[in-house]
């Protein structure tokens, strides 16, 4: 889901494990200090993340990987992906509404695909007109 700030922005799986890490990096502090209100904070905002947007799209996502390439490294990401978000979803007890099916921005489909969208356009040549 696109943030406010950045409407057009999808979501990476990049950013949403690196936000999980974090989380469970607070919940090991919070156990290692027997901080048992710290650790249910952040375990039930793992929670609530997983069932919100991890959960949602990831086992999706990791079905398309391993179908769109044949390299087995690919392959091998998907299923760790779709086995640790399984098993999360279990450990946490959260109920996410699985999104199926491809859906967002997909820009090797796009014919500029490999252009700057904050490049400045090229100057016309010489005498103002653009050659045909």
């Amino acid at each position: 889901m696109p943030g406010a700030a950045q409407p057009d922005v999808e979501d990476h799986i990049a950013a949403e494990c690196e936000f999980m890490s974090a989380l469970a990096l607070k919940e090991a502090y919070a156990l290692a200090e027997s901080d048992d209100e710290g650790a249910a904070i952040t375990r039930a905002a793992q929670s609530r993340f997983v069932g919100d947007h991890l959960g949602r799209w990831s086992g999706t996502f990791a079905d398309a990987l391993r179908e769109a390439s044949p390299l087995p490294y690919y392959g091998a990401l998907a299923d760790l992906l779709g086995a640790w978000v399984t098993a999360e979803i279990e450990r946490l007890g959260a109920a996410p509404s699985v999104v199926l099916g491809c859906s967002g921005y997909d820009p090797i489909q796009e014919a500029d695909a490999f252009s700057c969208p904050m490049a400045e356009p090229e100057p016309a040549p010489e005498g103002g007109r653009e050659e045909t």
